[in-house]
């Protein structure tokens, strides 16, 4: 290897180099300054980038990511993804309801009767053509539980609407069973499959208990 002779004019505008990236203007003594203040030099990270990736170069933060739908996503940036994806055979598959505790009226026999009254209150959900519903009812108060579907949206009915009656109206037996009939079991479950898409009402309380928990689970959903 040939010797190389090194001007001044070069050795400075290494040592000019080094202490601007060391952050200092101290004259640097060949060799062992140099050697010395390149030790010396910090990274140019704050404490606040703990925990940054680099992105197109630039130093980006992480962020968590949560995942609710099935689908593609990009989590190169993200230090935590929680996934809450509903999968078959989970009972997260609970209908939401589109009216909670509407006090517009009552269901007998498959009609609603338009009438407000602050004592009355059933659940209403939105159904699907086809899908079979297990209906799901707490302790009713007030001997009721009594469902019916219809294409009609009861909370913006002005009059009675007529539907299909689901299960059947008969009152409790002396001893308190709950609810009705022969497609009803004795702990308050109905079984149901919408023919149309509509509204499936379950009118659960006469008696200013609007507190009484009534359930939808869509089994369609679940491959039931």
């Amino acid at each position: 290897m040939s010797d190389y002779k090194v001007t001044d004019t070069e050795l400075t505008s290494v040592a000019n180099a080094i202490r601007t990236k060391g952050g200092t203007s101290a004259q640097l003594e060949w060799t062992s300054g140099f050697v010395s203040a390149i030790e010396n030099i910090q990274n140019s990270y704050a404490a606040g980038d703990e925990g940054k990736v680099v992105s197109n170069g630039a130093l980006v933060a992480q962020s968590s990511q949560n995942i609710d739908q099935d689908g593609t996503y990009d989590t190169t940036l993200k230090n935590e993804v929680v996934v809450n994806v509903s999968g078959g055979g989970s009972p997260s598959f609970i209908v939401p309801k589109y009216a909670e505790d509407f006090d517009g009226g009552y269901i007998s026999d498959g009609t609603y009767y338009y009438g407000q009254s602050s004592s009355l209150a059933m659940d209403i959900w939105k159904v699907k053509a086809n899908h079979k519903y297990f209906i799901i009812l707490g302790i009713p108060t007030g001997n009721r539980f009594r469902c019916m579907f219809t294409t009609q949206d009861i909370t913006l009915a002005s009059g009675n609407i007529t539907g299909n009656r689901v299960g059947t109206d008969q009152s409790p037996s002396s001893n308190g069973n709950y609810p009705y009939g022969a497609n009803v079991s004795a702990d308050g479950r109905i079984s149901y499959t919408a023919s149309y898409d509509g509204y499936l009402a379950c009118f659960k309380s006469n008696n200013n208990d609007k507190n009484v928990p009534c359930i939808l689970i869509d089994l369609t959903e679940l491959g039931s």
